[in-house]
């Protein structure tokens, strides 16, 4: 059972990537924010997820989404 939601890992495997895997519950919606400045929140519409292993979810920001790519970028998720 999980305790709280976290983020368990957040790499960068190249310049334009940003990977973000999280621990979930199967079955609750999860939504993932991004944000350059700590201030101004936004919504990642239509955000993928991948399960790479059991209560783990994955999203890899290319910028496709969020933006284009960024020097920095902050992330938080939420779950309903």
């Amino acid at each position: 059972m999980i305790d709280s939601l976290r983020i368990t890992s957040f790499t960068r495997p190249n310049p334009d990537n940003y990977v973000v895997e999280f621990n979930f519950i199967p079955g609750k919606t999860y939504n993932i924010y991004y944000t350059l400045d700590l201030v101004t929140w936004t919504l990642v519409p239509n955000a993928t997820f991948t399960f790479p292993s059991p209560g783990i979810s994955r999203w890899t920001d290319d910028g496709s989404l969020t933006g284009g790519p960024a020097s920095k970028k902050f992330y938080k998720v939420s779950v309903q």
